[in-house]
């Protein structure tokens, strides 16, 4: 309604040679008014709908079985396939982020935290620093340690993508973006269809496991 564009085109469709620059305003200035009077809050209101349960089924939480067959869709006989399952099992057994992920440096998977192997998040929500520590699920570093080798991997950037053309890894890291296309690579069956699972499942799947 505040939009200059608007009302010069309210004015080129009222065009005709009987309608005088005046009356022209006012049928203008008319319909605007109406339009603002139809979506006013006191004419208009919005019922705001507050939900107190959520349906298991608009979460998904794998069971064990669920996410062993995750992280071995993959397979460890290539070399994207050892990065991906590295990538989903590190996802399991830490519940990080994407954008957290992506910012994992090779230095980062092995700290310690009271004098217990942990995984440093150098900068997670809200530009915070925090460790994590693997306890009995340090399982996944099998995984990541064998990426790491295999890739040459020894320092920067953890997880890193692929040259399209010879399918060699590049100095750069994994996106964001490239890291929900792996995870969403490998569907799961849940209660017998095949799920798309986004990094947050796994996250809540962590902390449900946990």
């Amino acid at each position: 309604m505040q939009s200059t564009t608007l009302r010069d085109r309210l004015y080129v469709s009222l065009t005709s040679a009987e309608d005088s620059p005046a009356n022209r305003k006012a049928v203008v200035d008319e319909l605007l008014t109406r339009l603002q009077n139809a979506v006013h809050p006191t004419t208009a209101p919005v019922t705001v709908t507050s939900a107190q349960d959520t349906p298991d089924s608009a979460f998904l939480r794998l069971t064990k079985a669920q996410a062993q067959d995750l992280t071995g869709a993959p397979g460890i006989d290539s070399l994207k396939g050892l990065r991906d399952t590295a990538l989903l099992a590190l996802f399991l057994c830490t519940g990080i982020r994407e954008m957290e992920l992506a910012g994992l440096n090779v230095a980062d998977l092995r700290q310690k935290l009271d004098g217990e192997l942990a995984l440093h998040v150098r900068q997670g929500k809200g530009a915070k620093a925090r460790l994590v520590p693997y306890g009995e699920m340090d399982w996944c570093l099998v995984f990541v340690d064998r990426w790491l080798t295999v890739g040459s991997i020894t320092e920067g950037a953890a997880f890193r993508s692929f040259w399209k053309v010879n399918k060699t890894i590049r100095d750069s890291r994994l996106s964001v973006r490239g890291i929900i296309d792996v995870v969403q690579c490998y569907p799961v069956m849940v209660d017998g269809d095949l799920r798309r699972v986004n990094v947050h499942d796994l996250r809540r799947t962590y902390a449900r496991r946990l």
